[in-house]
Formats: C-alpha cells, sequence, structure tokens
C-alpha cells in the first residue's frame, strides 16, 4: 500500500513538474545480479562486504570443501592405479599379439588380452569422469564475481547453512542502473523506445544523456473520474531509460532525477 501511495505521489509531482517546467521527475533504480553457488554448503569464507566496490572475477564467498577435495583425492588416486593396470594391459596386448604372429599364442589368449584392455580402459574413463565431475563440485564452492559493481547486501554469515542456487549477496554493476521517470499522458507522443533524453541530478557535475528503452503500456495512477479533460492530464506513464556506463557509474539508487527532452 505504501509503495501504491508513493508512486501517486511521485506521478503527481511529475505532472506538476510537466506543466511548470517540461521536464519529467523521477528516480534511479538498480537491477542487482544475485550471486550463488550451484552446489550446497555450510558458508566457509566470505571476502566482501555491503557497499565495497568488486572487480571482476574477484572472489567472494567459499563454502566448506573438506568433502569435495577428498573425492578428490580419492579420486586421482584411484585413477592412477587404474592407469597403472592399464598401462600393465596394453603391454600384455602387444606381448600376445607379437606371440601370435610367431605362431606362440592361440586366438584365445590374444581375445582375452583384448578384452582385458579394453575392460580396463573403460575402467579408467568411468573414473576419470567421476574425477571430473567431483573437480567440478569443488571448483563451484569458491565464487567470484562475475562483474564489475558494488556489493549491495550479503545474505549470509559464516557458518550458515546455504542451498544450492540460494543468492549469498547481491551485486550491483555500473551498466544496471536505470533511469525511471514518469511522463503525462498529453506528452507521451514526444517520448518514443530509442529516444534520447537530457537527465539532470543534484550532486552531478553536468548532464548526462540518457536511452529510453521501455515505456509502460498502462497509466501508473489512473483518477477515480476520468470523464473531464483535466482529470485525463493527470494519467502518466512510466517509462525507463538506461545513461552510458561511465555516467550510471556515478549515481545512487533511489537518488532523485529530472528528465527532459535536449533542446
Amino acid at each position: 500500500m505504501g509503495k501504491y501511495f508513493a508512486l501517486i505521489g511521485a506521478a503527481l509531482l511529475a505532472a506538476c513538474s510537466s506543466e511548470k517546467s517540461g521536464s519529467w521527475l523521477g528516480y534511479v533504480e538498480g537491477e542487482s545480479v544475485h550471486v550463488a553457488a550451484p552446489v550446497a554448503g555450510q558458508l566457509a569464507s566470505l571476502q566482501a562486504q555491503r557497499g565495497q566496490e568488486i572487480s571482476q572475477g574477484q572472489p567472494l564467498f567459499a563454502l566448506e570443501q573438506e568433502r569435495e577435495k577428498a573425492a578428490v583425492d580419492e579420486g586421482e588416486h584411484r585413477l592412477n592405479q587404474a592407469q597403472s593396470q592399464l598401462d600393465l594391459a596394453q603391454r600384455d596386448l602387444k606381448r600376445q599379439e607379437d606371440m601370435r604372429k610367431q605362431g606362440l599364442s592361440s586366438i584365445q589368449q590374444l581375445d582375452m588380452a583384448r578384452t582385458q584392455t579394453e575392460t580396463t580402459r573403460a575402467r579408467v574413463e568411468e573414473i576419470q569422469a567421476q574425477l571430473d565431475q567431483s573437480r567440478w563440485v569443488l571448483s563451484q564452492k569458491t565464487v567470484t564475481a562475475p562483474a564489475v559493481g558494488v556489493v549491495e547486501d550479503v545474505y549470509y554469515r559464516i557458518g550458515e547453512q546455504v542451498a544450492a542456487g540460494a543468492p549469498v549477496l547481491s551485486l550491483l554493476p555500473p551498466q544496471n542502473r536505470k533511469l525511471r521517470f514518469f511522463v503525462p499522458q498529453a506528452e507521451l507522443e514526444r517520448v518514443k523506445v530509442g529516444t534520447s533524453v537530457s537527465v539532470h541530478c543534484d550532486g552531478c557535475a553536468s548532464d548526462f544523456a540518457a536511452t529510453v528503452r521501455f515505456i509502460a503500456p498502462q497509466a501508473e495512477y489512473t483518477p477515480p473520474v476520468i470523464y473531464s479533460d483535466s482529470a485525463r492530464q493527470k494519467l502518466v506513464f512510466l517509462v525507463e531509460a538506461w545513461p552510458g556506463e561511465s555516467d550510471a557509474g556515478k549515481l545512487k539508487p533511489g537518488q532523485p532525477v529530472e528528465v527532459r527532452l535536449p533542446k
């Protein structure tokens, strides 16, 4: 309900602003990236804190890895043993082939050597696949930043159990900041998807440009009675525009902005 009244207030302010100065009021909104691990585990370490600026590839957090490391060690040991058995089987097969050429070995002995070699090779491939899976699980328990950004929030503390796919923190990349503003119905024809708008905000060194990417198909605010011309003028539509990445990085979610068409 509070959000509803806030939208009504913003809509009315936008309408009044447009009537007085030809500009539209709005605010900055961020589209967060929720960072999670695809596997479950206890949160063992956390290298990022709320408000921290993060570079791409920087370690963010890690889940406990003891069992996975043990599985990898065991898999490597089993693979070495199986590979040794395969080498032995291949040498025996080569010896049987040579002996068969000399008439010193039967076809049954050669077939047995071939079967043993193929069975051992299949075992090596099976263990290799299991080891690859164990290594993948282990690698997924250490998570790095998918992009440059600021840590918006952290949802878990060290020692807590994290479900597979559950976000541990949220990251806000610069390019994920957008502008949301409200355009009265009477002025909507001036704004199209792809339109460039000029943006002003308090504290910004200078105005900057943004490109409209979305226009709401329905009005954000509809008065109870819309039969008169004055009532229809209160209808406003939500519009979203994206600034360039260099300008977006200077904006803060929730920051008020004033938008107008460039002269």
